[in-house]
């Protein structure tokens, strides 16, 4: 375990201060409380803080001195972060979300700006800390490939129905090849888009609209409706789920979209919780095949569907993951809990798959 930052709370924005190449910089932190917004383990939309592989740590963060906002980074090695990536949005943006893909090679990030209000996806080279592309009006929506060589990011307009549209708005889906360098925008129709998923169990992309769940057939370049009640599927293909901005949060079996009742009764003879609402889907474990749920307030659970088993537990305030889910970053427990985060590695808190 790992504590990354302390700071002190203010009106919900966290005052940072550390020596950054020898001098003192004051800084808001904007790590944000994530409710249940997953991706590839958190799809980018709503993930403040994500992590690579070796656990090193990136989050955002903005000098009011300056009016800039930057990308900091910290390894479970070092007691200090260093800037990892000056951004270039303006005073008026905030970067609203960050991601690595599953390759590591790549960071996302978007910026929701106030004029006009917009949104504007930013691509960066992890390594070289090079800008790729950026796409405007891009966001607030983008998921990676399962194989990392390309994005499927939506064009929406921040803000409420009515808002004027920004400059070059073309609004609905696109997906951008990094090999390619090529852009396609994926035809949906005029249906308002909840969320989308690029999933790595079939390799295409997932689109909850408003009235349906789509599937984008890559390979063959194909939109279809499905019957899925929700997008995002576990590893092995035999488990999905369906998050809160798609309706109420449930699991599924995929053969037969029937709902996984068996949750529900674990948590209540484990925990004496009666589970209503439903449990809250946050992320599938690539490395356990297990699903990350929140149960009750700062209270999570890594449930097995295969073998209808809790593995583990931890408490906190889930904000970010790894792209195989076997890392979380985390605000602790606690009245000071929001001014702190934590890495935890899920397979230090599995219990053996076998035996009582």
């Amino acid at each position: 375990m790992l504590i990354i930052f302390m700071s002190k709370l203010t009106n919900d924005i966290f005052t940072y201060q550390e020596a950054f190449m020898k001098n003192q910089v004051k800084w808001l932190f904007l790590v944000l409380v994530l409710l249940a917004t997953p991706n590839n383990a958190y799809t980018g939309y709503s993930q403040k803080v994500t992590l690579s592989f070796s656990g090193e740590v990136f989050y955002l963060a903005f000098d009011p001195d300056k009016g800039s906002h930057s990308i900091l980074t910290r390894s479970q090695k070092s007691e200090s972060s260093s800037i990892y990536y000056s951004t270039s949005g303006q005073s008026n943006c905030n970067i609203d979300s960050i991601s690595l893909d599953y390759g590591d090679k790549r960071v996302a990030y978007c910026e929701l700006c106030s004029n006009p209000p917009s949104y504007r996806i930013i691509i960066i080279d992890k390594f070289h800390k090079k800008q790729i592309i950026s796409f405007d009006n891009g966001g607030p929506l983008f998921s990676f490939s399962p194989k990392g060589d390309a994005i499927v990011f939506s064009e929406e307009i921040p803000g409420e129905p009515g808002t004027p549209s920004p400059p070059s708005y073309r609004g609905g889906v696109w997906l951008y090849d990094f090999a390619k360098k090529k852009e396609q925008k994926i035809e949906i129709g005029n249906a308002g888009i909840r969320d989308l998923n690029w999933s790595e169990h079939d390799g295409n992309i997932y689109v909850a609209t408003y009235s349906d769940i789509l599937r984008y057939d890559v390979k063959y370049n194909k939109v279809e409706k499905v019957f899925y009640k929700g997008i995002y599927f576990s590893p092995d293909a035999k488990y999905y789920a369906r998050v809160p901005n798609e309706g109420e949060s449930r699991l599924y079996n995929t053969i037969d979209n029937a709902e996984i009742m068996e949750l529900k009764k674990s948590i209540l003879l484990k925990y004496g919780i009666d589970s209503n609402p439903f449990p809250v889907f946050q992320f599938w474990s690539k490395k356990l095949n297990a699903v990350i749920m929140s149960i009750a307030y700062q209270k999570y659970i890594i449930y097995d569907p295969e073998i209808n088993k809790i593995l583990g537990e931890f408490n906190g305030i889930a904000i970010g993951t790894n792209s195989d889910g076997t890392l979380v970053a985390i605000h602790p427990p606690g009245k000071d809990g929001r001014s702190k985060v934590e890495i935890l590695n899920l397979l230090d808190l599995i219990q053996p798959k076998s035996g009582p």
